[in-house]
């Protein structure tokens, strides 16, 4: 599977946005770099784009059910791996590999069914 090419529809540019500022939240922590690392998914997205989930986003992120509900409507296979992978990014960024962001990781792998590698 090439995930290059995907690209990411709203709602799943949306539950992207979500999902990392969930997960970048999730230490209760949030470092410089983890704000410059979460503003470089504008490279991705486009900055106007993630600007508008930034902002639609600032009371959702912090209640699980609505994160739980936001990432279950992205049904595409190629769209949850994509996501999966740029918050992978994201948590290696801050080099807390073994600690809760990695944590939150496998949890969406196991919500997402992702069984392409075992993290």
């Amino acid at each position: 599977m090439n995930i290059d090419n995907v690209e990411l529809e709203e709602h799943e540019a949306f539950a992207l946005v979500v999902l990392a500022k969930c997960m970048i939240h999730a230490d209760g922590v949030v470092s410089k770099d983890e704000m410059l690392d979460l503003m470089s998914l504008g490279e991705v997205l486009g900055t106007e784009r993630l600007m508008r989930s930034l902002e639609a986003s600032a009371s959702v992120y912090r209640d699980m059910n609505a994160v739980a509900q936001i990432a279950a409507r992205v049904d595409r296979y190629d769209a949850r791996v994509l996501i999966f992978v740029l918050l992978e990014e994201l948590a290696k960024g801050d080099g807390d590999e073994a600690g809760v962001e990695m944590r939150f990781l496998k949890d969406l792998q196991n919500f997402w069914e992702l069984g392409y590698a075992d993290r």
